[in-house]
């Protein structure tokens, strides 16, 4: 089992990963008034690249990258329908894959997305929010649960090729507001 300060390196590798390749910047601070001795010097050396995964006909949201041994960056995301309108989500949102050499890409997407959909399932069963790591050499996806289960746990998934993802358990129990 990894210890914790093995899981907090790869998840803070991920997150700069993450926030480097320009999935995320740091533009909603902007608005706001902070001291410069509150923003990190890891924050102050990030530099937004603009989006660089976009798909014609779909809304992408919810990413998670991840350094694999291969060297390349592996990239987990959302995605649903644009014709199902912004609330296409609630039934129809699907995990996708794409690689690329550098955080920046350019991002080739895996021919076979999307690599995870439960909403054939029905009565808006789907997961979202997954959270992608690696620990001996296995890829493991934990989740919400948007019904597969109940909407009150947390799954996790797995695989060895971050393609083909083994049938949901349930790694924490929650509640739904």
């Amino acid at each position: 089992m990894t210890s914790r300060r093995k899981f907090i390196s790869q998840s803070s590798l991920s997150m700069g990963v993450f926030m480097a390749s320009g999935l995320m910047s740091r533009t909603f601070a902007q608005d706001q008034s902070y001291s410069d001795e509150d923003i990190s010097s890891f924050a102050k050396r990030l530099k937004p690249l603009g989006r660089i995964l976009e798909l014609e006909g779909y809304f992408v949201w919810g990413t998670s990258p991840i350094v694999a041994p291969d060297g390349k960056i592996h990239l987990f995301f959302s995605r649903w329908d644009a014709k199902k309108g912004m609330g296409g989500w609630i039934n129809g949102s699907e995990i996708a894959h794409a690689i690329a050499d550098r955080p920046e890409g350019p991002y080739v997407r895996y021919s076979g997305n999307p690599i995870i959909d439960y909403s054939k399932l029905g009565n808006n069963r789907q997961l979202e929010d997954g959270n992608v790591f690696m620990e001996d050499q296995r890829f493991y996806m934990l989740a919400r649960d948007m019904g597969r289960f109940d909407h009150q746990v947390g799954i996790i998934l797995e695989s060895d090729d971050g393609i083909r993802w083994s049938e949901p358990k349930i790694s924490y129990f929650g509640y739904s507001n």
